[in-house]
C-alpha cells in the first residue's frame, strides 16, 4: 500500500490554472476548501457557490455531474475572508490597542 499525500491528491483532482479545464468537481471543491463535499453541495444549493450540471456525451451512460468553476471558487474564498478588526464585536472586552505595533 502506498502513502499518498493530500497534495498528490488534489493536484490530481484539481487541474493548474491555464491547464484548459477550469471546471472543477464537487469533490475537488470540498478538498480545496478543507470541507466535507456534504457541506459544498449545501454551499451550491444555498447560492455561495455557482455551479453547473453538465451531461457527458462522449462516455455511454451519459453521466451528469456537478461542476463548479475555479473563477467560482476564488471569488467564493474572497467573500468569505476575514479582514482585520471585523472579529471584534466577539471579544468586546479585549484591550484590542494594547496589542497593536
Amino acid at each position: 500500500m502506498t502513502n499518498t499525500s493530500y497534495g498528490d491528491l488534489l493536484s490530481e483532482a484539481v487541474p493548474e490554472p491555464g491547464e484548459g479545464d477550469d471546471w472543477i468537481t464537487v469533490p475537488a471543491v470540498a478538498m480545496l476548501l478543507g470541507i466535507r463535499p456534504h457541506t459544498a453541495y449545501a454551499l451550491i444549493d444555498s447560492g455561495e457557490l455557482h455551479a453547473e450540471v453538465t451531461v457527458r456525451t462522449d462516455r455511454p451512460k451519459r453521466r451528469r455531474s456537478i461542476r463548479i468553476r475555479r473563477q467560482g471558487v476564488d471569488a467564493y474564498l474572497e467573500r468569505a475572508r476575514v479582514k482585520p478588526g471585523q472579529l471584534r464585536h466577539l471579544h468586546p472586552n479585549w484591550e484590542w490597542d494594547r496589542y497593536r505595533p
